[in-house]
């Protein structure tokens, strides 16, 4: 699915307690591959963790439109799963993030439950003269990895909405190994070498993947 227009994308930290884990989790599945699965506009979902309590999450959406959330917003399943967040999420902080790039593989993602997938998700602080020029070199890499690397899912990069040299990626691999094959590569050298000095600041958060769906072959650049 070629995206013409800018579609809605966010970013969550939301902090549970341990003892809430399972609870949220499960209800994470049922809202995201329900909403997947019967909602066209609803893009891509993912629920992770960086922690080894899960008590830290980071939650990613991303909507056609402002119709295709209200779609989400109002289904049964999300006011099934907004009756338990409300419970168990102590700590909540949204981000509005001008997507970027979104680029997925033609088979949909359907991860849930225990797996090997290897998530990544970069903070990025820009030099603020290179903020187009950044975005291009991140198109060349991940196109290539998209087309080269069996191993490599999908990405979805965006900017804070009010903060443009902030940027959020996240990078999803079939396992650690494809990460590291990925590391390797000449366009993951040739990006990083081209990248050095437009970065300010950078972070690498290692996520663990407790569901991450999309609706296949997604394309925003």
């Amino acid at each position: 699915m070629r995206l013409e227009d800018a579609p809605i994308l966010r970013f969550y930290h939301l902090t549970i307690d341990e003892k809430d884990k399972d609870k949220f989790e499960e209800e994470g599945v049922r809202n995201m591959t329900t909403s997947i699965k019967d909602e066209p506009g609803t893009l891509f979902m993912a629920a992770t963790h960086d922690d080894p309590d899960g008590v830290s999450n980071y939650v990613i959406e991303c909507y056609k439109d402002e119709k295709s959330y209200k779609i989400h917003a109002g289904s049964p399943q999300f006011a099934h799963y907004a009756t338990i967040a409300k419970e168990v999420i102590k700590e909540r902080d949204m981000f509005e993030l001008t997507p970027q790039l979104i680029l997925t593989k033609e088979k949909p993602l359907k991860i849930t439950g225990k797996n090997h997938h290897y998530v990544v998700m970069r903070k990025i602080t820009l030099v603020d003269q290179y903020l187009e020029k950044f975005g291009d070199e991140l198109q060349s890499e991940m196109e290539n990895a998209l087309v080269n690397e069996d191993g490599f899912k999908g990405v979805v990069a965006g900017n804070m909405f009010d903060i443009e040299n902030e940027w959020r990626i996240l990078e999803i691999f079939e396992d650690k190994a494809a990460y590291e094959a990925h590391l390797k590569t000449d366009w993951h050298q040739k990006f990083a070498a081209n990248t050095q000095e437009m970065i300010y600041d950078s972070e690498d958060i290692k996520l663990t993947a407790d569901t991450i769906v999309d609706q296949g072959e997604l394309i925003y650049r």
